[in-house]
């Protein structure tokens, strides 16, 4: 099997990890993914400085692979897991994970109800409502 997951720093992509590590066999492959979205954080954002545009992403791109080595070392080190690629990709996330379990042969997506813009009012994210509607694979969508 190989395993999608979904990383924004969140306390359900953290659960969707765990997951995952939890449903690992020693022939499986994790994919852990994460989007960095400019053109969101720029439209949420604002009186957003245009100039300061290329230090921001910069930043985004630190944090995203800050982001990675932490759950890849967890993987590695904590799980005994060998089989393990980080992907860090520029747009939007629902779009980018769509065509990562195409391009990969995902078996399995994991990832959390809601995103970071937690609210409790949400039952489900629009980004894991669109993978949901869209993906190829099973899904796996953790609270």
């Amino acid at each position: 099997m190989k395993f999608l997951i979904a990383i924004d720093g969140s306390s359900n992509s953290h659960k969707a990890f765990l997951k995952a590590m939890n449903l690992y066999k020693e022939t499986d492959t994790i994919v852990l993914l994460v989007v960095v979205d400019l053109v969101h954080y720029m439209m949420s954002t604002p009186n957003f400085d245009m100039t300061l545009i290329s230090d921001i992403k910069l930043q985004m791109f630190e944090n995203g692979d800050s982001l990675l080595k932490k759950y890849e070392d967890l993987a590695r080190n904590e799980y005994l897991i060998n089989n393990v690629e980080a992907l860090r990709v520029e747009g939007t996330p629902k779009d980018i994970i769509v065509k990562v379990v195409e391009d990969k042969s995902i078996d399995i997506l994991c990832l959390g109800r809601v995103g970071l813009l937690n609210n409790d009012h949400i039952t489900m994210g629009s980004t894991s409502n669109y993978c949901i509607r869209n993906c190829t694979c099973d899904i796996l969508v953790c609270r």
